[in-house]
């Protein structure tokens, strides 16, 4: 089976996001299927972040954690990392 990269159009998202009032620190977890190429389900994903968002809310970093599963639910592969966004002005 080969995943796609996260917000490709072979996956579906759900997901929640929690910042805590004043904590500058927000947790989320996403939930989403992965399909194959002939559009067929081929598993889920589960991601989770915990990130520190700057006061202005336009920037973020922190850790995630992502683990891949195949229909019958095997943990295919795992990752986990650090992400950082800055939110970019519409022109």
């Amino acid at each position: 089976m080969q995943v796609k990269k996260k917000r490709s159009i072979n996956e579906a998202w759900r997901g929640r996001f929690v910042r805590p009032a004043g904590s500058g620190i927000a947790a989320t977890r996403h939930f989403g299927y992965t399909f194959d190429a002939s559009g067929a389900p081929s598993g889920n994903f589960v991601e989770t972040q915990t990130l520190t968002v700057s006061a202005n809310l336009k920037t973020y970093s922190g850790t995630y954690s992502e683990k891949f599963y195949d229909v019958n639910e095997n943990l295919l592969f795992s990752d986990a990392g650090i992400v950082a966004a800055t939110l970019l002005p519409l022109k």
